[in-house]
């Protein structure tokens, strides 16, 4: 996502730089024989000293059988007319025939080009120019020697591949064609320059498989397979990314990104061992582990540094380290465009050579590149979506044929990194730190549509299991997996989450059709993928439920997708008829004790149900009869007491400040702890706005620390929500600025000791640039310890993270905990997966993050950048938080993964609730069964599915940073073993198979013995 005025500031920010560069080496008819003036003198290159300077270049030359190395004589004529000027140079001490013995000078700087021996070895060289002064008989002499060192051998790669916005510069359906006709370009352009040098063939790189994706769905066989042809020749090189990454992408979608390139690999039978990610300066931490699992070794970026910083300096290679220890080799380039508006490669030589040339230089006398390979990305001209330019093959053709070195080749990732790995991998650095994302704070423009898209990454994983479950437990066979709709759900989301969000006018022109029409798809992707998992996970859970037996005429089967047992409420929406009908005189029993269950009705039309001890992916029943209401039922159970301001169970009480409508005290009974830390000026969930002094403007200049405005609540009122048994609450209502209304709702739970805040916000629309933030500023202890989950990982903030990378907000997946001597909190942002740790860092662009709290900001809704994102945003919109606390762990600030992840995916995974058929005869009579259990807690089955034969794959993940040797059981899929201990009766146990992960592992296993 590139627009014209974004360009204009990269070329602001390189002029300085390339000012050598610009005095060009070569005339229009390239470079000549002998010595010749390239930079005229101007009025605005006058001197006042006579000066001589020579400059060796990184050009090298074929003259004849030998090779020459360009330099240029650099001579300062301050005299008021021109000037002959004789040269002599001095090889070694001897002399030095040059072509021309003569420069003929003109007032001010001279720039002028020579040619001598390649250096093989170093050797002094010194020239003289002598000139008459014009000033009676005096001459003016100048003296220069240098050491010329070998050159060395530039080899240049080129990656020539379109810069995949999906949107941004037109619709996002034309997006989808333009690109499917580029490859059929491709396939054209391939095709025409086969005659030519190899380094000139063309050669290109399909930046996501998205677009060959739609290729092969659009296109006949027979091109699909010439196109296939040319990606095994090595002409065209797949990228093993679906599209552009985020940090918003959730767990399994960051695993699944590879998947469609792998499929269409093994299918065309080719191999796919790099990939590509341009614009965006962030990639999950888990991606090299990932990208090692499907066989990709090699991974190039090209970072856009608008907004946000690259990390170490560019160009460089390194070796990436996921937390388990898989590495890639990571080429860390110059931004995707840099090749075209700063190096001009797509135009005539006499333009782009100055340019390579002066980079070139600049690179070598930085000291810290040694290396005589280097590659850029390129496009056929400067902006993104760009088609393939067949005249590149040209440009590298006619370079090669003038220039020995650099040389240039339009080239696959996949060979410049071969040779970059066998000629320098074995002293590359390492570094095995995360690289978060700066743009992921532009998600926050459109909250409410992040938060339907948050819900789905969640209910298609437990959509998906329930699905696996049913159509391979079922013994007729009348639920089949739904693979393409489960695919589909996936892609829907996915889209929502790649980088691209809107138009390149989005805040200028907001009400422009082309803002408009981009976002109506846009947001379509996250009300689809909301469909879809919703839809699936319905349609999985009544499948399974079919296969349960009911033993009376309203029981529901409560479904637990988690790989651990678990206590959770449960809401279960009653069917019309009787139940509704009884108005809360109902009773609830759990079928496997046959005692009564705890609940309170929700309205006329649902229940609130506390199931206790649900299988580890399984179930449990439960019934339902008219009848008198438990005692308690409608009314405060014992466990809750409502005050005027507070609200109090066994584990928590809370006091709300009337003032702001914050939590100011939230006291921990079992721990002795009071868990808010009251010198932050905000309390805990306060709602707070914001507007910055300056505009956008100041916001995005990362030269200084913008100023804001803000605001809190200035009156609040408080009142008595639900009463228990199951769940208690307190409402706090208040109409801050830019939100007439504004209700907040905390929640304590009689069994489960957990808080949940609950923030439904109507809010004005305004295109002013705004902000707004949650405050939870919690008390642990001094020099607390913050570590929070991020896709396939977790992460300590500010110290596991490669320099220069976002300190100002992150992205949490399902948890952050804080933890200290007193005390750990674990908590869990729902919709909002933007956070600020130890003040808002909002405007400060921190190069540093050093955390003296426990406080956390939720960074809930922005409008700040300057294109791509939304303008505005308005309506009603929830914000859910959920924490909780544990005593400290052994060491001091000592981190528990375990706990924090279960916590965190409990909150995002609720427990199903699905009514049984009446009277249903099903496959399972018993009122409660695991499906799928491992025996170690630092294991979870993430991801459960089956592949096209039946078999079932699980996607289990270590947790704790600790390596573990575990079983997987499951009766269902595993059957059972009969054994005999003595004389004793036989006894049946269920089969399990072991698995071996090493610490933080991602791994995949087929569910059979």
């Amino acid at each position: 996502m590139t627009s014209n005025k974004k360009i204009g500031s990269f070329r602001t920010r390189y002029a300085v730089s390339c000012v050598l560069a610009a005095i060009a080496l070569f005339s229009a008819g390239g470079l000549t024989p002998a010595l010749s003036q390239t930079a005229p003198a101007t009025p605005s290159t006058r001197v006042s000293e006579p000066r001589l300077d020579v400059v060796p270049t990184v050009f090298l030359i074929r003259d004849g059988a030998s090779v020459k190395e360009v330099v240029q004589i650099i001579v300062d004529h301050p005299g008021a007319g021109p000037a002959d000027a004789a040269v002599k140079a001095w090889i070694a001490g001897k002399p030095y025939s040059l072509d021309s013995a003569t420069l003929p000078l003109k007032p001010g700087k001279n720039v002028f080009e020579t040619r001598l021996p390649e250096s093989v070895k170093p050797v002094k060289a010194r020239f003289e120019v002598r000139w008459a002064s014009g000033r009676g008989p005096a001459q003016v002499t100048l003296s220069r020697e240098i050491t010329m060192t070998p050159r060395r051998r530039w080899s240049v790669y080129l990656f020539h591949h379109s810069h995949t916005d999906i949107g941004y510069t037109e619709l996002q359906s034309r997006v989808a064609q333009n690109h499917v006709e580029y490859l059929d370009s491709v396939i054209d352009y391939c095709r025409e320059t086969e005659a030519y040098p190899d380094d000139a063939k063309f050669r290109w790189t399909i930046e996501v498989s998205w677009a060959l994706e739609n290729f092969i769905r659009t296109r006949p066989e027979s091109e699909v397979r010439a196109l296939a042809d040319l990606i095994r020749a090595g002409r065209v090189e797949l990228s093993a990314l679906y599209l552009q990454l985020s940090d918003a992408f959730a767990h399994e979608e960051i695993v699944r990104t590879v998947d469609a390139a792998r499929e269409f690999a093994r299918r065309y039978g080719f191999d796919v061992r790099s990939a590509m990610n341009n614009d965006v300066n962030g990639f999950a931490w888990s991606l090299p582990q990932i990208f090692a699992q499907a066989g990709v070794r090699y991974f190039a970026s090209g970072i856009n540094e608008t907004r946000s910083r690259a990390p170490l300096r560019r160009p460089n290679a390194f070796w990436w380290e996921s937390p388990d220890g898989s590495r890639i080799l990571h080429w860390n380039g110059e931004h995707y465009l840099f090749g075209n508006y700063e190096l001009l490669l797509h135009e005539a030589i006499d333009r782009s050579a100055p340019k390579v040339g002066g980079y070139l230089a600049r690179l070598e006398a930085r000291g810290d590149y040694p290396y005589d390979i280097i590659a850029f990305n390129v496009g056929a001209w400067v902006t993104d979506n760009c088609p393939p330019g067949r005249a590149l093959s040209d440009r590298v053709k006619e370079w090669n044929e003038r220039f020995v070195s650099p040389r240039l080749r339009l080239a696959t990732m996949r060979e410049f990194f071969e040779r970059m790995e066998k000629e320098h991998g074995a002293t590359l650095p390492v570094h095995k730190l995360g690289w978060p994302d700066y743009w992921t704070d532009g998600i926050a423009s459109t909250a409410f549509e992040t938060g339907l898209n948050r819900a789905a990454h969640n209910e298609i994983l437990s959509a998906e299991k329930a699905s696996a479950l049913a159509a391979k437990l079922d013994p007729a066979k009348a639920f089949r997996f739904p693979a393409d709709k489960i695919r589909e759900g996936y892609v829907s989301s996915m889209l929502y989450d790649e980088h691209t969000w809107g138009a390149w006018n989005s805040i200028d022109e907001p009400w422009s059709e082309l803002a408009r029409s981009q976002w109506a798809i846009k947001s379509g992707f996250a009300y689809q993928a909301r469909e879809t998992s919703r839809t699936l996970l319905r349609r999985g859970t009544e499948a399974l439920a079919r296969l349960v037996s009911a033993g009376g005429e309203h029981e529901f089967m409560v479904f637990n997708p988690l790989s651990w047992p678990r206590t959770d409420m449960v809401r279960v929406s009653l069917p019309a008829g009787p139940l509704r009908e009884a108005k809360g005189k109902l009773k609830v029993v759990d079928r496997r004790l046959g005692a009564d269950a705890k609940f309170q009705m929700m309205g006329d039309d649902a229940l609130l149900v506390l199931a206790p001890n649900v299988p580890a992916m399984g179930y449990a029943v439960f019934a339902v009869t008219t009848g008198e209401a438990l005692p308690g039922t409608g009314a405060s159970g014992p466990g809750s007491e409502i005050r005027a301001n507070a609200i109090e169970n066994r584990y928590y009480r809370v006091t709300v400040d009337p003032k702001t409508g914050g939590v100011s005290s939230l006291f921990d009974k079992e721990l002795g702890r009071e868990l808010v830390d009251k010198s932050c000026p905000w309390p805990l969930n306060t709602y707070i706005y914001e507007q910055p002094e300056g505009g956008r403007k100041a916001v995005d200049d990362m030269t200084k620390r913008a100023a804001f405005n803000r605001w809190a609540p200035s009156e609040a009122k408080v009142e008595a929500g639900w009463p228990g048994p199951v769940a208690a609450s307190l409402v706090v209502r208040s109409a801050p600025k830019m939100c007439p209304s504004l209700e907040q709702r905390i929640v304590l739970y009689d069994d489960v000791k957990r808080v949940d805040l609950v923030n439904v916000l109507n809010k004005e629309e305004t295109f002013a640039p705004e902000a707004l933030y949650f405050a939870f500023p919690f008390q642990v202890g001094p020099g607390p310890n913050v570590r929070f989950e991020i896709a396939g990982a977790d992460m300590a903030p500010g110290t596991e993270q490669l320099p220069a990378t976002t300190l100002d907000w992150h992205t949490a997946q399902h948890w952050v905990e804080f933890s200290g001597k007193d005390a750990r909190v674990v908590w869990s942002p729902l919709e909002a997966p933007l956070v600020q740790f130890g003040d808002i860092n909002t405007g400060k662009w921190l190069k540093k993050l050093d955390l003296a709290n426990a406080w956390v900001f939720s960074y809930a809704m922005n409008n700040y950048w300057m294109t791509n994102f939304k303008a505005s945003q308005e309506g009603r919109v929830e914000f859910r938080y959920s924490l909780t606390s544990l005593p400290p762990g052994a060491a001091v600030a000592a981190s528990d993964r375990v706990s924090a992840t279960r916590f965190g995916w409990e909150v995002h995974t609720p427990l199903v609730a699905t009514w049984l058929p009446p009277g249903n005869k099903g496959r399972f009579g018993t009122p409660q069964e695991s499906f799928l259990s491992v025996d170690r807690r630092n294991i979870i089955v993430q991801a459960l599915w089956l592949e096209g034969d039946g078999t079932p794959v699980a996607r289990l993940r270590e947790i704790a940073g600790e390596s573990v040797d575990a079983r997987l059981s499951s009766a269902v899929f595993l059957g059972f073993t009969t054994r005999r201990f003595g004389g004793g009766p036989e006894i049946l146990e269920v089969d399990s198979i072991p698995v071996r992960l090493k610490p933080f592992e991602i791994q995949t296993v087929r569910l059979v013995r």
